[in-house]
């Protein structure tokens, strides 16, 4: 009979620090303290405000998404990162606040679908596609999907004109390709507010 042989190892990918108290479960990033503020000088940061721009959220924003930090005081602030522990820092806003929390499936719209061929595809009616998501609103007038164009869903949607929304967010780009899923982008102004 052959000796048994050691299988080679995995690479040291790390071990998962525990997520600190309350800490959401549903984040697509989180970070662990210390956080690298630049590269060029080294400097490391356990503290909140660094971390909420690096990461281009808001400390209220962290505190919400990890509330150990409002009660957890740090060393050098008042809101710090703990070390040993991960943080959300990038939740995932796809859902609904007020779908149902018994869903088992979820899914995207895709570009271009209405909300009739949504049901239709899942074999729904749209009774109970907004029993389950009640913010498409009753005759799924909330509904929206981006179209190929970035700047499509704002427009169509808003009934903003591109050149006004591009002008507004030049990160976009003039062909709309800067837009990115999840961001927040103006829509209005004190002297301009969109068509009712």
């Amino acid at each position: 009979m052959p000796s048994p042989t050691r299988a080679d190892l995995l690479p040291n990918l790390g071990m998962l620090k525990p997520l600190a108290n309350g800490t959401r479960k549903d984040c697509v990033q989180y970070a662990e303290a210390p956080l690298e503020l630049g590269s060029l000088n080294g400097t490391m940061t356990y503290d909140c405000q660094d971390i909420a721009s690096l990461y281009d959220v808001t400390v209220d924003d962290l505190v919400e998404w990890n509330p150990d930090l409002a009660v957890t005081p740090g060393l050098e602030s008042a809101c710090e990162f703990q070390g040993g522990f991960r943080y959300c820092v990038s939740p995932d806003e796809r859902r609904w606040p007020d779908m149902t929390e018994y869903c088992v499936r979820e899914t995207v719209a895709e570009p271009g679908w209405s909300c009739a061929d949504y049901a239709f595809w899942f074999g729904l009616n749209i009774t109970h596609l907004n029993e389950w998501n009640p913010n498409i609103g009753r005759d799924c007038e909330n509904y929206q999907t981006a179209g190929n164009n970035g700047c499509d869903q704002f427009v169509n949607n808003i009934k903003i004109p591109q050149a006004r929304f591009v002008a507004w967010n030049p990160s976009v780009g003039s062909d709309c390709s800067g837009v990115v899923k999840n961001y927040d982008y103006c829509v209005a102004i004190p002297s301009w507010q969109p068509p009712a």
